[in-house]
Formats: C-alpha cells, sequence, structure tokens
C-alpha cells in the first residue's frame, strides 16, 4: 500500500521501508534550517536519504538559494525552469519603480507615493484588495541619503552597517568595524541623512489617514491572537479586507482572488540588513510578494518604491531575470570568499556583562588564528541581537576552504559558546 507522508523538516526521519520520492517545497526557505540540537540542514539530509534509498529528490522553489544552484549546476543535477503561466488567460502584473529621492513624487505621504496612494484608491473604488507588503526580517536602523540612495556600508564586508542610537554609531556585525554616523552622505555632499527603520504599524496608521473609510487589516508578529491571518482567512479570501498590510507571512502560498495591487513602500529595506545574503532574501521576498497576483485573468499592478531602484536584486525581481541576478551573486560571493566558495561557521559566547564578552570573544578568535592559520576569522563583534535577559552576545566569524577545519573547531569549543555550521544568515 503506497504511503504520502506530509510534514514539515522533522517528517524526513518518519520510518518509511521503501521510499521513492522526496519532495521539499519552497525549498529555499530559511526554517529548512535546525540550528538547535539535534542540527541539521534538511535539503541535505533529503538529498542523502534519496542517494541511500535510491529515491528521487525534488527541491521546489521559484527564487532558489544561491548557493544551492551552484551546487545543482556543479554536479550537473536537472535543473527544470517553468517559465510559462500555468493558464494563458492570466495576465502578468504591471510593474512600476518608484525613485524615493524624487520628492516630487511623494507630495501628500512621506511613505507612499502619490501614485501608490492613487492605485490603492482605483483598486477600492473597483471593490478589490490591495496588498501593501513590507520586506523584511527583524529590525535595522537604516542609514540612507534621501538625496542620492547612498548607504553606509562597512569597507571590508560590502554590507550595511547599523546604526546604534544609544552610542551613535555605525557598527559592522560581522567584523566588527565601526565608525562614526555621517553629517553629510559620501557620494553627493547632501546632509538629509536618514536613520530610521520603517514598521508595519506605521504603516497601518498612515493608510487609516488617507482612507479612512476602507477596511484594513495588519497581519504580523504584533497582531492579536483573535485577528491572525489563520483566523481571519476567510474575511481575507472573500474580499471583505480592503487593504492588507503586513510581512513576509502574507507574502507566500496565499492565492487571494480579488487582490489586483501589491505595493512595497520600502522595496530595499532587507537590503540594510547586515547580512551577506540581504541581496537574495530582497530577491526572494519581492519575487514572491509579486506571486500573489498576476493569478488570474484580471489587470493587476505592482509598484516598487526604492532609494536605489537600480539595485541588482530588484531590477532582477520586478524583471524576472533570475540568470542576471545570479550571475551578479556569484561573482560577489567569490570576491568575498563567502559561500558556495568557502564554508562558513558562526561562532557565538554569552556573558553577563559586555566587557567580559568581548574579552572572551577577543582570546578566543586570537586562538583560533594561531591554531588553524588557514582559516579567515572576521571579528569578533557584537551579535546582531547583542543583548538579550541572559546578557551580551560576541560572535565570531570563521570561513575556510576546507569544511574539516570548521568541524574541528566545534570538536573543541569551550564551554560557553555555541555555533552555527552553515548559517543561512549571521544575523
Amino acid at each position: 500500500k503506497p504511503w504520502i507522508v506530509l510534514g514539515p523538516r522533522s517528517a524526513l526521519f518518519s520510518p518509511l521501508k521503501d521510499v521513492g520520492l522526496i519532495v521539499i517545497d519552497e525549498a529555499h526557505d530559511n526554517s529548512y534550517k535546525q540550528d538547535q540540537s539535534p542540527y541539521y540542514q534538511a535539503q541535505r539530509v533529503a538529498a542523502k536519504l534519496a542517494n541511500l534509498a535510491n529515491a528521487k529528490c525534488v527541491m521546489g522553489t521559484a527564487t532558489p538559494r544561491v548557493s544551492d544552484y551552484y551546487s545543482f549546476k556543479q554536479h550537473g543535477a536537472t535543473i527544470a525552469r517553468m517559465d510559462k503561466p500555468v493558464n494563458d488567460a492570466m495576465l502578468a502584473p504591471k510593474v512600476q519603480i518608484i525613485d524615493r529621492t524624487d520628492k516630487s513624487k511623494f507630495t501628500k505621504s512621506f511613505l507612499f507615493s502619490d501614485a501608490l496612494l492613487k492605485q490603492v484608491q482605483d483598486t477600492i473604488s473597483l471593490n478589490q484588495q490591495s496588498l501593501i507588503f513590507l520586506n523584511r526580517r527583524g529590525t535595522a536602523r537604516l542609514v540612507v541619503c534621501e538625496t542620492c540612495g547612498w548607504q553606509a556600508q562597512c569597507p571590508d564586508c560590502d554590507i550595511p552597517l547599523i546604526y546604534h542610537k544609544d552610542e551613535h554609531i555605525l557598527r559592522c556585525h560581522t567584523c566588527g568595524y565601526n565608525e562614526s554616523p555621517p553629517t553629510v552622505c559620501a557620494e553627493c555632499n547632501n546632509t538629509e541623512i536618514v536613520f530610521q527603520a520603517a514598521g508595519s504599524k506605521a504603516l497601518e496608521a498612515e493608510l487609516k489617514k488617507h482612507f479612512p473609510h476602507a477596511n484594513i487589516m495588519r497581519f504580523d508578529s504584533d497582531t492579536p491572537s483573535a485577528l491572525t491571518l489563520h483566523k481571519q482567512y476567510e474575511a481575507v479570501n472573500s474580499g471583505q479586507i480592503d487593504i492588507l498590510v503586513g510581512t513576509q507571512m502574507l507574502a507566500k502560498g496565499l492565492h487571494l482572488p480579488n487582490l489586483t495591487l501589491v505595493g512595497v513602500p520600502f522595496a530595499d529595506s532587507s537590503l540594510y540588513l547586515p547580512d551577506f545574503t540581504a541581496e537574495e532574501q530582497t530577491y526572494q521576498l519581492l519575487t514572491q510578494v509579486m506571486g500573489r497576483v498576476g493569478r488570474t485573468n484580471n489587470q493587476s499592478c505592482v509598484i516598487i518604491q526604492s532609494y536605489n531602484p537600480k539595485n541588482p536584486a530588484i531590477l532582477a525581481a520586478t524583471t524576472k531575470n533570475w540568470e542576471s541576478f545570479y550571475q551578479s551573486q556569484i561573482a560577489a560571493r567569490s570576491r568575498h570568499k563567502l559561500p558556495p566558495f568557502y564554508n562558513l561557521l558562526q561562532l557565538t559566547c554569552s556573558r553577563k556583562n559586555n566587557s567580559s564578552a568581548e574579552k572572551t570573544a577577543k582570546e578566543y578568535a586570537s586562538k583560533i588564528k594561531t591554531d588553524l592559520p588557514e582559516v579567515v576569522v572576521l571579528g569578533p563583534s557584537p551579535a546582531f541581537h547583542h543583548k538579550s535577559s541572559a546578557g551580551y552576545r560576541w560572535q565570531i566569524v570563521v570561513k575556510a576552504k576546507n569544511r574539516q577545519a570548521l568541524t574541528k573547531i566545534i570538536g573543541s569549543l569551550p564551554s560557553g559558546w555555541s555555533y552555527n555550521l552553515d548559517p543561512v544568515n549571521l544575523l
């Protein structure tokens, strides 16, 4: 009797006698990596299980991870591209990119362009739905020039520097580099430097001001349990909600027949996260949320607002040009010794006070450099989530071509340290 097992990553350990096919849906998703004991990455486990059972393994995703795609190509794996819509009657959405540095396009609201506000109003008039999407995980105080779109970046790691208001300093959370906040833009010398992080609550409040009679609902981690997407799905699906506001939980898997407008007020907000996968995450999220429209024969629209409208991730997502994005990412990864060309190990220590954590991290980083001169050691630096109820966290990032050098470090890790081998991000 045939069996079909549906489940999360742990379903891979189901006691089946004769496995013939393993399918990993949304194979790019970071949740397939388990960062607590037992540590494993579901994609690796699935591939090994398929090999042992002489079964087929299918990784399904519209936005493959750069490292995975590189590995598939290197190993000659079959890559099946779906470049045509399921139904010829589907109308592709019209995509418009709005430059946030052009203030003439934001006369009614700092958050929403005149074009986006008009499109929301037109959509409401047609009794159709709008989705206003904030594409970020976590919170990062961005440092960006409102005139030209320049952003403060680490000169060594090529990732955004994060502003810390309490210390009034910009810091790289990978290598520890820091500098004083700029008073003028390094590119255009303008003084209009923004230090902020937009939130979904601010978007909701602004929308209520402009559309007081619309039914607006926000879905994010702060949503009360009685108003979660799961419990409000029927109202959302039937079109009772005029405007949906939220983060990535709205970007994946939903088919809403009345949804004809997607607006992304800060398309580059996830680009400001201090992580080497920031552009990849941005490409994935934008592609996913744009996929919520263009699924019917109704004409739909996507409006993207960005301080950096020519960013490769944004251009590739809006033009559905995966190949150009992949090539730009592979070149950058090779240049900065990142996966898939190098293996990564993230080491984190936690101590009651900050000075103790910093001292411990510096001493251990020095020991690694002495014992293993063939690896590259970045940091130590304060972890992105630096302070918690347990104390203060500092991290070290180790790069190595030979993965065995990293497992050697894990094998002799002192007490009080935690590790993350092959981290999907460094936050």
